[in-house]
């Protein structure tokens, strides 16, 4: 299953990268996904276009998108959109961070808290 990371680097700046979880074929069609465990969860909805400067994720976490569409923007400049459906694990936790914008309201996601940055 694919993902995307944000993290910090060494440089002070944030990468985007895409992900694949790990996990295992159980038959032709089903796929299993391995464990990360979590400490809490919460829906979050904005209703208007907005945008968020520059910052930090307060924790390492997940954002998995239910509604609308969601921008983010690295102190680099690169962009990327992400829609309903997409996985985003937010691991930028030191540095600048991103710039995050909502594209197209209402954008509704759950925000799942992770328990400790795990490789995936």
């Amino acid at each position: 299953m694919r993902a995307t990371r944000l993290s910090s680097q060494p440089n002070g700046g944030t990468q985007i990268d895409d992900i694949w979880l790990r996990g295992n074929l159980i038959d032709p069609i089903r796929w299993l996904g391995e464990p990360i465990a979590v400490t809490t969860l919460r829906g979050r909805r904005v209703d208007a276009l907005t945008e968020q400067p520059m910052h930090p994720a307060p924790r390492a976490q997940v954002a998995v998108i239910l509604g609308g569409a969601l921008e983010v923007e690295t102190p680099s400049g690169h962009t990327r959109r992400f829609d309903v459906g997409d996985v985003v694990f937010l691991e930028d936790t030191s540095g600048p961070g991103h710039i995050t914008r909502v594209v197209k309201a209402p954008a509704t996601f759950l925000e799942i808290h992770l328990a400790l940055a795990a490789e995936r």
